[in-house]
């Protein structure tokens, strides 16, 4: 959320609004909210092979591994569902303004 309105603020898109900006923000949040997925679930998974493997996890180790499960669940069920309806929206939307 830090990452979309600061984004909308440097581009500045929330005055005047515009729908095709605010999509525009969510789209390129999008990709920070892939790379960071990316590396939560490769650190995940560095940390799994390397404690869990020996049986050295502690509470640390597994709250982190939850909060990045979290997050890429969180990310790719609510979160891009969300993005292909807003782009679908701003396509139909700009299709029916050019006719």
């Amino acid at each position: 959320m830090i990452g979309i309105l600061t984004l909308q603020d440097r581009n500045k898109s929330i005055n005047p609004f515009s729908f095709k900006q605010l999509v525009k923000s969510f789209n390129l949040t999008l990709i920070v909210q892939f790379i960071l997925a990316i590396v939560l679930l490769s650190f995940a998974g560095y940390l799994n092979n390397k404690l869990y493997a020996e049986g050295n996890g502690t509470d640390l180790t597994d709250i982190f591994m939850s909060t990045a499960m979290t997050y890429t669940i969180v990310g790719t069920f609510f979160y891009l569902p969300s993005i292909v309806v807003l782009n679908l929206a701003l396509f139909l939307y700009s299709k029916l303004r050019a006719k």
